[in-house]
């Protein structure tokens, strides 16, 4: 009896260990491909490629307490129509130590059990059973599409090492062309509960990763890798955080007080001064979409200095395009923002020292081995990877010189890289919130330069900041009529149209919800509420051969309408003239093409008439391949249109033949979530929506910031 109560009491120990210390082993991905279908979008396996299937059944684990002995522990497989599936792990030496970070897979492959994680830059951390190594209880090994729940008990199943975890924890949703993965570094806080952390691509590109890391991508679209980081090197970690690594370190001076740049060395801003223009400090956004609100920058010196302090909750740091320029210094703070044009001005951000929260310390950046590094608000994500002259364990930069990246930045350069460092004993090169200078070997002067601005295949020209001009928060469309200078946009959130002068940017006049359903007599509610009503302004089309513009009402808690505009001529304002209500279907985009009245039902293109109110849905015009038709612009039997998939296509249009000539990723140009589209003076102008939240919480620019709901110019290519 006395026994027994021991044992138990040893039994309740390890289950509060286990609970106090989280789980030894982490379910990192399976696969739930069915054998006769292939991932999901072009979807692909880094080690299977494309194939039906996808490898069959297997599933991936990742170890995350250092020494473990899996030896004999159970597995178990359980899902909702087949018999659970019990085996335990084979009485191997390989799995009687293991590292954590350590990669185990079980699979259909031949068993792989080489295993040298301490081997430098030939380590292998992986681990291939196959299934059959394991000694079976009862049950097939299945992974693929049946809520399928993973976990690993102690052999007399007291101790839970891996807590249920899967697909079947949430009820479902995975379908046959997918994996089941977690979605953040692997660590022991990890909650198999959370659907945040855990789950699939979310219809985006199914990425498969077997025996690797996970990679998946964010609601911009950026590919996201796993990192093992402070599991396989905890020595190298700064904290728990989640690298995310948004941020490039790209100057800072570290010039003392009373002393010059050496060499005769200048600063392109302060010229050359005592001080070099005191402590200061220059950032590079290498990732779009970064969120630098409360964000929490650390400087470490060799001398004692500490300083720590928080980014300010400045609108325009809530939402950062990649190849911006962001500068603390003790000049005064200037947040004018507009990154349009690669060269243009609007890329600077500076923070003045004092404009800091919650300071510890001084700001103070000497010749005494500096580390600067940058945290998410959290302190769950490493914005700004440990950097500058101590991380590379040297002395190199004096009390007369900066500290500099020396080639361009970009997401390829890591604080290590030997292309930062001082101006190796020439003239010592500064340069304050612009692009690095430096005299290489040839005594040739060379200028950082900034691809991470430029667009994929667009030449980008210039902008406008709609946030600056009125009260923007959900732009749909986009309208210019020439004859006036104006260029007309549409904002559902507001329930506005708005008539904007293109070149002095002023807002000329306004339509509301309450002007359009006045106009009805009660057909259509006058204000918007409740989901009814003139709510949902969606879509706008001029008619330049009877001067008539047309304002379209969605679906969308609305009352779907058509509204057509009149004046005596065209020096005089639009009044509404007629209206018709379109029997609960909405129209996203439309256009007039050579006179003829086009307008869009998902992907598809059909005629409308306005006095019949028809859409002549046997007649179709056009049909893109993927997405649907969020805008349309026609001009020189071009036509233009982007969709939901955030494509631009060009097409070219012919009475008989229609031909897509070219498509542009707009993520891959500056636009997130195109909408508006109109060409303008040979220019192409396309309206950003951005307007809502991710669901894994990636930064969106939020209402009033410069680049919601802005309009981007480029060159008609």
């Amino acid at each position: 009896m006395e026994k027994f109560k021991f044992l138990k009491i040893i039994t309740m120990i390890l289950l509060s260990y286990q609970m106090a210390h989280g789980d030894a082993i982490l379910l990192n991905e399976y696969n739930a491909v069915a054998p006769n279908n292939l991932l999901k979008k072009s979807g692909y396996d880094s080690y299977f490629g494309q194939i039906a299937g996808n490898g069959g059944s297997w599933i991936e684990l990742v170890v995350v307490e250092d020494e473990y002995d899996l030896r004999d522990n159970r597995l178990l497989i359980t899902q909702s129509s087949t018999p659970d599936f019990i085996a335990t792990f084979p009485n191997i030496e390989v799995l009687s130590n293991l590292k954590q970070g350590t990669i185990i897979t079980i699979s259909e492959l031949p068993t792989d059990i080489t295993y040298n994680p301490e081997e430098g830059v030939d380590a292998d951390w992986n681990i291939n059973l196959n299934h059959m190594d394991l000694t079976i209880e009862e049950g097939m090994f299945i992974t693929n599409n049946l809520k399928t729940k993973v976990s690993i008990t102690s052999q007399d199943g007291n101790i839970e090492i891996m807590s249920p975890s899967g697909e079947g924890i949430f009820g479902g949703g995975i379908d046959d062309r997918e994996v089941f993965k977690l979605r953040r570094r692997p660590s022991k806080t990890v909650d198999a509960t959370d659907e945040d952390t855990y789950g699939d691509d979310e219809d985006r590109t199914a990425l498969s990763t077997f025996g690797m890391p996970n990679h998946w991508r964010n609601a911009i679209g950026n590919l996201v890798e796993q990192s093992f980081v402070g599991l396989r090197y905890p020595e190298t970690d700064t904290s728990l955080a989640e690298p995310n690594f948004s941020l490039l370190l790209n100057e800072y001076s570290a010039v003392a007080s009373n002393q010059l740049l050496k060499d005769g060395g200048t600063d392109t801003h302060f010229g050359a001064i005592e001080g070099n223009g005191g402590a200061w400090l220059e950032l590079i956004v290498t990732k779009g979409g970064l969120n630098l609100q409360g964000a929490l920058i650390k400087i470490r010196q060799n001398s004692g200095d500490y300083f720590e302090a928080r980014f300010p909750n400045f609108l325009q740091l809530a939402y950062l395009r990649e190849g911006t320029m962001v500068t603390i210094s003790s000049l005064p703070t200037s947040m004018e923002y507009a990154p349009f044009a690669p060269d243009s001005s609007g890329w600077k951000l500076n923070i003045n020292s004092e404009e800091l929260i919650d300071p510890f310390g001084n700001f103070v950046l000497s010749d005494n081995a500096v580390k600067i590094s940058i945290f998410s608000e959290d302190r769950a994500t490493i914005l700004l990877s440990e950097s500058g002259e101590g991380v590379l364990s040297s002395d190199t930069v004096d009390d007369q010189e900066v500290y500099k990246l020396k080639t361009e930045p970009n997401l390829t350069v890591t604080p290590t890289n030997s292309a930062y460092g001082d101006d190796n004993d020439m003239e010592a090169i500064s340069t304050f919130s612009s692009a690095n200078q430096w005299i290489n070997s040839n005594g040739t002067l060379v200028e950082q330069s900034f691809t991470l601005r430029e667009n994929t295949d667009l030449n980008e020209t210039d902008g406008i900041v709609l946030a600056n001009l009125g009260d923007f928060r959900d732009t749909e469309s986009l309208l210019y009529i020439p004859v006036n200078n104006s260029l007309w946009v549409t904002d559902d959130s507001t329930h506005k149209v708005y008539e904007v002068d293109l070149t002095s940017h002023e807002i000329k006049s306004t339509f509301t919800d309450a002007d359009l359903g006045a106009f009805t007599n009660g057909e259509i509610q006058e204000a918007c509420y409740d989901g009814v009503g003139v709510c949902d302004v969606e879509s706008l089309a001029y008619d330049e051969a009877q001067d008539a513009l047309y304002i379209f009402v969605g679906s969308a808690s609305s009352t779907p309408s058509i509204f057509k505009l009149t004046r005596g001529s065209t020096n005089e304002p639009f009044s509404i003239s007629d209206f018709r209500k379109l029997n609960n279907i909405e129209y996203p985009a439309v256009q007039f093409i050579e006179g003829e009245f086009v307008v869009s039902i998902d992907d598809k293109l059909y005629p409308y008439n306005f006095e019949e109110n028809i859409v002549d849905t046997s007649n179709l015009l056009y049909k893109i391949d993927s997405g649907k038709v969020h805008g349309l612009a026609y001009a020189n039997n071009t036509l233009w249109i982007t969709t939901s998939n955030a494509e631009l296509k060009k097409i070219e249009w012919d009475s008989n033949i229609k031909v897509e000539i070219a498509s542009y990723n707009m993520q891959h140009n500056g636009v997130y979530d195109p909408r508006g589209v109109e060409v303008i003076n040979n220019q192409l102008y396309v309206l950003e929506g951005i307007n809502c939240l991710s669901k894994d919480g990636e930064s969106i620019a939020p209402i009033g910031h410069a680049l919601k709901n802005a309009v981007h110019i480029y060159q008609l290519p």
